[in-house]
């Protein structure tokens, strides 16, 4: 019994010490942040200045229920942390002469932090200092069924990733009928960055790394894969709109460059095994209806297609020459035309002139829907020829190829040899 009551004992003390302690600091869940009021913030609002407190507070900071406003730029806070808690503390200051509020949780990085660690194992990829990061998260996830073991299809565990969100929304409005014009949008997650310094600043930026085979696999698709971004957009009525990707591009009148989309491919292996491939872009159509179209342009642009920079040659080294491939049947269609303002590839009518290669007949120019050109190793049929710049040669030794020709009012010329001219003469019947 005595010893049961020394351990009742030693419990009270310590609830003791945790309410004194509670004291001198917040009680925020999982963090030791010292509560902002013990360095003398009021959290009373402008034109109360806590901004000394702010600066005297020991790092990482709580701020309690209340609006701590510093009379002079954030900027000048030490580099820190202050968090917001279920109260909704904030943080207000005075930025180019208007008293701004500011987020819950703050954090100012104002000198290069320690990092010892490696971002290549995820047990030395936090060694060093975080503590002006507001959040970290580190997630492992093991056993050989953890994730499941779907014998068809694709599986995600929502359980069992570092972060879930569902936004779910009967809000908004669209106030055109026949374009998105006057249109509202909600995001599960918004960023904004601004670059006022050098180098690059960039809102979300990942690495990843795979290793590890499936054991039999005969196919790279059977293997482990690391995917950069990776989702499923799916319809629940008709007429809506599934869209993946988009961004918009301003130079707001400055003169920048802008690329939509950079892909570095940097492949140092050709071997092929397990059929790999390399490719900068892949669009597939897998459903029962075809799509409209897998690329499609709009707006003015100099080049619709460049491809000068690329040096065409297989994973051998073997030039290939291939700048555009087609299959038998498929053409390239000239005199195209698409009237409907939105330019959707769905009203495109690729015209009656075409190129194309017939494997009966061989490379067919087709104009008005008949055939004009046809080239094949027996030879070029035309339908009708016409050397519409009339030329005479200076003599029958002017320069020339055999086979060229050459007209005018009294006399048709034939190359025959190397600078060697005939003519015959021409007679009205």
């Amino acid at each position: 019994m005595p010893r049961c009551r020394r351990s009742a004992f030693s419990l009270l003390a310590i609830a003791a010490l945790l309410v004194a302690t509670s004291a001198a600091h917040a009680q925020f869940a999982g963090t030791d942040a010292h509560n902002v009021r013990n360095s003398g913030a009021t959290g009373a609002g402008a034109p109360r200045d806590d901004g000394q407190a702010l600066r005297a507070a020991p790092q990482p900071a709580f701020l309690p229920d209340g609006t701590y406003f510093s009379n002079s730029s954030l900027a000048a806070l030490p580099g820190g942390r202050w968090y917001a808690g279920e109260g909704g503390g904030r943080l207000a200051s005075l930025e180019n002469g208007k008293i701004r509020l500011q987020a819950g949780d703050f954090a100012h990085i104002a000198a290069p932090p320690a990092y010892t660690g490696s971002e290549n194992y995820i047990f030395t990829a936090f060694d060093g200092d975080f503590s002006r990061v507001l959040r970290t998260a580190e997630v492992f996830i093991s056993g050989a069924d953890t994730l499941g073991r779907p014998a068809t299809g694709y599986r995600y565990t929502p359980g069992a990733t570092a972060f879930y969100t569902y936004l779910h929304n009967t809000s908004g409005w669209n106030q055109a009928t026949a374009g998105n014009d006057g249109r509202t949008g909600a995001t599960a997650f918004r960023t904004r960055v601004a670059n006022a310094g050098q180098g690059d600043l960039m809102a979300y930026n990942f690495s990843a790394f795979v290793t590890g085979t499936r054991p039999g696999a005969t196919s790279f698709l059977a293997n482990p894969a690391v995917g950069g971004f990776a989702g499923d957009l799916t319809a629940g009525t008709d007429g809506v709109y599934l869209n993946p990707y988009e961004t918009i591009a301003s130079d707001a009148g400055h003169d920048v460059s802008h690329v939509g989309i950079v892909i570095n491919s940097e492949r140092s292996n050709g071997t092929g095994a397990l059929g790999t491939i390399w490719e900068g872009f892949k669009s597939q159509s897998g459903g029962r209806t075809a799509i409209d179209a897998h690329f499609q342009g709009s707006g003015p642009a100099g080049i619709g297609l460049d491809l000068v920079g690329t040096a065409l040659h297989d994973r051998t080294g073997a030039d290939t020459h291939a700048a555009i491939t087609l299959a038998a049947g498929q053409a390239i269609f000239g005199n195209a035309s698409n009237a409907n303002p939105t330019r959707f590839s769905r009203y495109t009518a690729p015209g009656t002139e075409w190129l194309d290669f017939d494997p009966a007949t061989g490379w067919r120019l087709v104009v008005a829907g008949a055939p004009a050109l046809t080239a094949n190793t027996t030879g070029v049929t035309v339908a009708a020829l016409r050397v519409s710049k009339p030329a005479v040669p200076a003599n029958a030794h002017a320069p020339c190829q055999p086979g060229q020709i050459a007209w005018d009012a009294g006399y048709v010329y034939v190359c025959v040899a190397a600078n060697g001219w005939k003519r015959a003469a021409l007679a009205e019947w």
